[in-house]
C-alpha cells in the first residue's frame, strides 16, 4: 500500500471517529447533565423519606464524566429500633433506591456502632452511587464533629 493511500485511510478514519464523538456528546448532553438532573430529581424524592425513618443528607458530591458518579452523605438524626426499621423498609418497598439506600444505611450504621477509630467520631455515611454502589463511614477529629456534628448527636 502506497503512504498516500495510508495517509486518506488515517484521514477517513479520523473523520468517522469524529463523527461518533459527537454523536455520542449530542446523545449524552454535556457531561451527562440529562442522567444528572434525572438522577437529582429521583433523589431529592428519596430525601423526605430518608429523613423520616433517622438520616439527614449533609453534603452531596457529584461527579461529571460518562456516566456521573454520585455520593451523599447522611448523617444519622437519631437512634431507630429495629421494629422501627422494619416498618420504614416495608414501606419503602416500591421505591428500590429509596429501599436500597435506607438499608444499606441501617447495617452501616450498625456497623459504625461497632466500630471505634482513636480520637475520631463518626461524623457520617457517605454512599457513592454508581454501577458498584460503595458505602463509606466518614470519621472526624473532635473539632470538626463539634462543628458538624457527630452520629446520632444530629
Amino acid at each position: 500500500m502506497k503512504f498516500g493511500d495510508l495517509r486518506e485511510k488515517a484521514r477517513e478514519k479520523g473523520e468517522v471517529l469524529k463523527e461518533r464523538g459527537e454523536a455520542l456528546k449530542e446523545k449524552g448532553g454535556e457531561f451527562g447533565m440529562d442522567k444528572v438532573q434525572r438522577f437529582l430529581d429521583e433523589f431529592n424524592t428519596t430525601l423526605p423519606l430518608l429523613e423520616a425513618a433517622g438520616y439527614r443528607l449533609v453534603d452531596l458530591d457529584i461527579a461529571l464524566g460518562m456516566p456521573p458518579r454520585f455520593a451523599p452523605c447522611f448523617q444519622l438524626t437519631r437512634e431507630v429500633p429495629e421494629a422501627e426499621q422494619a416498618e420504614h423498609l416495608a414501606g419503602l418497598a416500591e421505591h428500590k433506591r429509596a429501599h436500597m439506600m435506607l438499608s444499606t444505611l441501617y447495617k452501616t450504621s450498625a456497623l459504625q456502632a461497632k466500630l471505634s477509630v482513636g480520637a475520631l467520631h463518626a461524623m457520617g455515611i457517605v454512599m457513592e452511587l454508581g454501577a458498584m454502589p460503595v458505602t463509606r463511614i466518614r470519621y472526624v477529629d473532635e473539632k470538626r464533629a463539634a462543628l458538624t456534628g457527630a452520629i446520632g448527636e444530629g
